[in-house]
């Protein structure tokens, strides 16, 4: 049974909302030419014309790729021999 909560009670107090567009989504693991990036990598900042090909994976195949790090997914980004990518 859930606990009586005394309305009253509410009215004192501010009230907090938490909704989805306040807490950061969680975001994949990306690796750049077999360079993982950081939390900060933005992938808009690979020029299209360097990007060669791009592959999603997701669950065990992405576990087994990136580890823990990848458990919120991994895109594998492989561009042309002229961009060099820097991990932040």
């Amino acid at each position: 049974m859930m606990p009586v909560t005394n309305v009253d009670s509410l009215k004192r107090r501010p009230l907090r909302m938490i909704s989805a567009s306040s807490v950061d989504p969680p975001k994949p693991l990306f690796v750049v030419n077999g360079v993982p990036m950081g939390p900060a990598f933005q992938p808009e900042d690979i020029p299209g014309r360097y990007v060669k090909k791009v592959e999603v994976l997701t669950g065990t195949s992405a576990a087994a790729i990136g580890g823990t790090r990848a458990a919120n997914g991994l895109i594998l980004i492989t561009t042309t021999r002229r961009y060099k990518p820097v991990a932040n």
